[in-house]
């Protein structure tokens, strides 16, 4: 099938789904959005092809179990709703209306409560129809003209237009410039000045790490870092997808052989990360392809649907939500301090004691 076909057949296919063929798509399973051409029988995905005349031109390692996911029995395909008490999942089909209603009446109370505790509670929308009105406004669109037509409706593309700081469209009030105080493309923030924070980035030590907490570096020596990404998994979705699981089947910290030589850890041994917030199994991977000192964990543990090793690796358990970054309020998930030590036989994570040390000192 040449591209002109290959471009006919897709149009064909968003008005009526095709059963057998090829046809050109993006992958869904990420923001990425990979180019791949859809091998499709009988109405289902074979294979998902890299698209050879996409710039992209590449996929990762999920889209090569792409039937496994898509056709996962423990694949969701309906919305259902919790019927029994926390924690105990028992769960009821619902309509996709219901669904639909029910997150729509649950984000409104949160955005509401949210902005009382801010303080901004009078400026907020009060209910789903004023949350839409503020939604659109400035479109031209109001409510009622959204519930005539429940298809949709597709706004004119506005052309591109380039330098528009000199035609005064990026302002309020129509003059030309930057949309900042000073007008100017700002180096220096003078919004955060004036809010009382330097203007330009200054280097402060983490509140916990060898230089903001010398004393707990005593005990924990070693600088924690999570949140690397692989090829196999999205965050901390497809870890129930045997498929995958297999190429990935425990979740490791990356520790240097400095490191690990003195504490008799070699590759592949069962070690223990511990904080003072908890205690976390891994599996060793002795690399020089991180620096002495610090160690990088698996993070995206803990579902409930994954596998067993997966499912009691949570490294939220080895972090602390209440060190945050005091300009952006973001949670610190690479400058923590940690201990790495051999397992002992069947030893398993957990939390720390209830008399776990102080995370942050005074200076």
């Amino acid at each position: 099938m040449g591209d002109s076909q290959m471009q006919e057949h897709e149009s064909d296919w968003i008005r009526q789904p095709v059963r057998d063929g090829i046809v050109d798509g993006h992958c869904g399973i990420c923001g990425s959005a990979c180019a791949v051409r859809i091998h499709l029988e009988d109405g289902k995905i074979q294979r998902l092809p890299p698209r050879p005349n996409h710039p992209h031109g590449i996929t990762c390692r999920r889209i090569t179990r792409v039937h496994d996911i898509v056709y996962s029995p423990q694949r969701l395909l309906y919305p259902q709703r919790g019927t029994g008490p926390r924690g105990t999942r028992q769960l009821s089909r619902i309509s996709w209306d219901e669904a639909l209603d029910h997150t729509a009446d649950v984000l409104r109370d949160i955005a509401i409560a949210l902005a009382n505790k801010l303080g901004y509670g009078h400026l907020s929308p009060r209910n789903v129809d004023e949350m839409v009105e503020w939604a659109f406004e400035g479109t031209g669109l109001g409510l009622e003209e959204l519930r005539r037509h429940p298809e949709g409706i597709e706004l004119p593309h506005a052309p591109m237009q380039y330098r528009k700081w000199e035609k005064g469209l990026l302002r309020p009030n129509g003059k030309p410039g930057f949309d900042t105080p000073s007008s100017k493309y700002e180096i220096a923030s003078t919004i955060l000045q004036r809010y009382g924070y330097a203007s330009l980035p200054v280097f402060s030590p983490p509140a916990e790490g060898p230089l903001g907490s010398p004393k707990l570096t005593q005990r924990y020596p070693l600088v924690f870092n999570s949140g690397s990404r692989n090829k196999v998994f999205f965050n901390s979705q497809h870890h129930h997808v045997p498929s995958l699981v297999k190429r990935y089947p425990q979740p490791v910290v990356r520790i240097h052989p400095g490191d690990a030589e003195p504490r008799s850890i070699v590759e592949g041994d069962k070690v223990v990360v511990a904080t003072p917030r908890g205690r976390v199994t891994y599996t060793a991977h002795v690399t020089e392809n991180i620096l002495p000192g610090v160690v990088e964990a698996d993070a995206h543990g803990g579902g409930y649907l994954a596998a067993p090793a997966w499912k009691q690796c949570n490294a939220n358990e080895l972090t602390d939500h209440d060190n945050r970054d005091p300009l952006s309020g973001f949670p610190v998930y690479k400058a923590l301090l940690c201990q790495v030590s051999k397992a002992e036989q069947g030893e398993s994570g957990g939390a720390a004691d209830a008399g776990r040390p102080e995370t942050r000192e005074t200076p």
